[in-house]
């Protein structure tokens, strides 16, 4: 067969030798002309082994004849090379796969016209694009994975172009916008998320289109969403000579979350219990109030309001109760108050008020008093009718207040003394109350000092038998020898022991050192008992029952001690304190009532506690012979003791006529300095050898 002359034909597939693409030149007709390497490679391996290896066959004659796995895209080649050779169409390709026994492999098929200048007819070529193929799916998978990380987040990510304008968005941007299928794709900012909107975004945008990465949180109003919490993060897409190209959006719903810190924050802020702002708010606030009226020459004053005996309502009708009641005085409070004051809660049953208008000024005193007041009107709480009084201790300040604990202290130191005054009072802070706290802490220091070393000591007062003159028992009392001051009173040193808690300690010193002593005495062939005043606060500490239990172990018969306790406890005694007072009877030990008559006196306490001895406080003692009422007081006491099976014992018997009318009648045991002042152990030990002591002879 006689081909027609292509003179370029062998030129061009020579050129195309690489072994990825298989070329051929047909003529008009559709008959190869010439082919390269790579398609007589491919002919020989497809069984086309007749010499040119394919040239002069007609490759179109060939494709439609085609069948099998390689029929479609054989089809598909013919109608592209003759729209090829047909002129419609300059250059046609596909891509297509074709069998292979080890992998699949992709091809693509190319068909363009030979140049015009040159023969008619075509360049056929097949490229094996399987390389590129696979790189193309390692891609589109990596994307399609990309895309899954993506949609799986639950923050709303987007990248858009420097128009503003979306280009990606993950899924869940979609659906919190309530669209699918890439509705966004193309859109601008503003036509999303709405104008509103976008001016609040709109300097967050720019300032990321600028080139800067941008971090915020902001209320927002987008879309369907019209009061949502958002935080968002807007990084530039920056391309390698600096010039920004887009952006990409991050950004999270976080109205739960931002809902859940402001219930946090309002939590740290308030009182769970009333709902009123806490010590926390309270000192912001007051700051803020004073450093904004500062300016004015406004002032105010801090109020801090404790109810009385409030541990009585919650002992006796349960903290349920009690906390209704707490709550009820927040509310009667703020309906005393008005918009300008702020009242709090400090704690247990504390609360605070800061009044604030200039208006107020000195009338802070009276508005607390009509506050105690309203107070006293009974509260009606489930069905019981409940009574409270209030202290309260009022601190002023004017201006800035630097530091609020200060104030508070004040106002402490205040409520304090309203306090020691009788309770459901009101008292103005002044410098002398800081002056004297000052003066308590430093007495409490050495205090703790004194105890410690050889400053504390005990001296005895004598109790004598009236009519036989002998001695019955001792009062231990604690003196303290200052080394600077010089003697202290206890009226001065044990109230600050028992406002700090450190009467536990100097109360068990007392007892040790009380009892070691008694423990001579009894060696000695003494039979007196040795009397020790336990004050309330010790009773009230856990501590105190093992500090007796240590006291015996030294070894002292405890029928030889006594505790004296003041009438007072008999009535703010609960029922710890009874167990208490019971367990100490049980040990041995005997229990006197001191300074009966002095106002708390109450004959059921009386009756139902162990008490072996009444002592008839001084102040009655001091009249007899002046006052009858005294007299007659005197005498009741005596008999009422006596009815009781009790012991009755005066106090401060100072003259032979008071002795003598305490004897005539009935009175037990008395002591006093008639008989004689409190003594050291070696001065007790002195007056012991003193035989006129010894029988009721009534003179020195």
């Amino acid at each position: 067969m006689t081909l027609p002359a292509y003179p370029h034909a062998d030129v061009i597939t020579h050129q195309q030798n690489g072994p990825n693409a298989k070329v051929a030149v047909v003529d008009q007709d559709g008959t190869i002309v010439s082919v390269n390497e790579a398609w007589r490679l491919s002919a020989v391996e497809n069984g086309y082994i007749a010499e040119g290896h394919g040239v002069g066959v007609n490759y179109l004659k060939l494709c439609d004849l085609a069948d099998g796995p390689d029929a479609d895209y054989a089809h598909q080649a013919a109608m592209a090379v003759r729209s090829v050779l047909s002129g419609d169409i300059g250059i046609q390709t596909f891509e297509y796969v074709c069998a292979s026994v080890d992998q699949e492999q992709w091809a693509m098929f190319v068909a363009s016209p030979l140049p015009s200048n040159w023969s008619s007819g075509a360049v056929i070529a097949h490229v094996d694009i399987t390389t590129t193929k696979d790189v193309g799916q390692v891609l589109k998978r990596s994307e399609e994975r990309l895309r899954q990380q993506l949609n799986a987040l639950p923050i709303l990510i987007a990248y858009l172009d420097k128009n503003q304008r979306y280009q990606l968005n993950n899924d869940a941007y979609e659906a919190w916008f309530g669209v699918s299928n890439g509705e966004l794709l193309g859109k601008r900012i503003p036509d999303v998320i709405g104008e509103v909107a976008y001016r609040d975004l709109c300097p967050h945008i720019e300032a990321c289109l600028s080139g800067k990465a941008v971090e915020f949180e902001m209320p927002l109003s987008a879309g369907r969403h019209q009061s949502v919490y958002v935080r968002g993060n807007y990084v530039p897409d920056v391309d390698a000579s600096g010039v920004v190209r887009g952006m990409f959006a991050f950004v999270q719903d976080i109205t739960k979350e931002r809902a859940l810190a402001v219930r946090v924050e309002h939590q740290s802020m308030h009182d769970a219990l009333t709902g009123l702002p806490n010590r926390s708010q309270l000192q912001q606030r007051v700051k803020s109030l004073a450093a904004l009226e500062a300016g004015r020459e406004a002032y105010g004053s801090l109020m801090i309001l404790d109810l009385d005996h409030f541990k009585d309502i919650n002992d006796t009708l349960g903290h349920f109760l009690g906390d209704k009641l707490l709550c009820a005085v927040a509310r009667r409070l703020i309906e005393t108050t008005t918009e300008h004051d702020i009242v709090a809660r400090l704690g247990g049953d504390e609360f605070a008020v800061v009044r604030s208008a200039a208006a107020i000024g000195s009338s802070c005193p009276s508005w607390a008093k009509r506050m105690i007041e309203q107070l006293e009107a009974p509260f009606l709480i489930e069905g019981h009718e409940l009574h409270i009084s209030a202290s309260i201790g009022i601190a002023p300040f004017r201006g800035r207040i630097d530091d609020f604990g200060q104030l508070l202290k004040q106002a402490d130191l205040a409520l304090y003394s309203a306090k020691a005054g009788g309770r459901g009072r009101c008292c103005v802070f002044a410098d002398k109350m800081w002056t004297d706290l000052m003066r308590r802490q430093r007495m409490l220091q050495s205090l703790r000092e004194a105890i410690n070393t050889d400053q504390m000591s005990i001296h005895y007062q004598p109790q004598v038998d009236l009519k036989t003159g002998a001695l019955n028992s001792v009062e231990a009392l604690a003196r303290w020898c200052h080394p600077t001051c010089g003697e202290i009173e206890p009226k001065t040193f044990i109230p600050v022991a028992e406002s700090s808690g450190l009467i536990g300690t100097l109360g068990a010193w007392i007892m040790h050192k009380a009892a070691r002593e008694a423990m001579d005495w009894q060696e000695a062939g003494h039979r007196f008992t040795v009397s020790v005043n336990v004050s309330p606060m010790q009773i009230k500490q856990p501590a105190f029952l093992d500090q007796v239990r240590q006291v015996i172990d030294l070894g002292v018969q405890p029928g030889w001690l006594e505790f004296e306790i003041t009438e007072a406890v008999l009535v703010e005694t609960d029922r710890r304190d009874s167990r208490v007072l019971q367990e100490v009877v049980d040990l041995g030990i005997h229990l006197a009532i001191d300074d009966f008559g002095s106002g708390y006196s109450s004959l059921a306490y009386l009756k139902r506690l162990p008490v072996d001895k009444i002592k008839i406080e001084q102040s009655f003692v001091r009249d007899i012979g002046v006052d009858s009422d005294d007299e007659a007081i005197i005498k009741a006491i005596i008999t009422l003791g006596h009815a009781l099976g009790k012991r009755v014992v005066a106090e401060g018997v100072e003259t032979k006529a008071q002795a003598a009318f305490l004897r005539d009648h009935g009175c037990d045991d008395a002591q006093g300095f008639y008989f004689a002042r409190p003594l050291c152990k070696d001065g007790l030990d002195g007056w012991l050898d003193q035989s006129q002591w010894r029988s009721m002879g009534g003179t020195r």
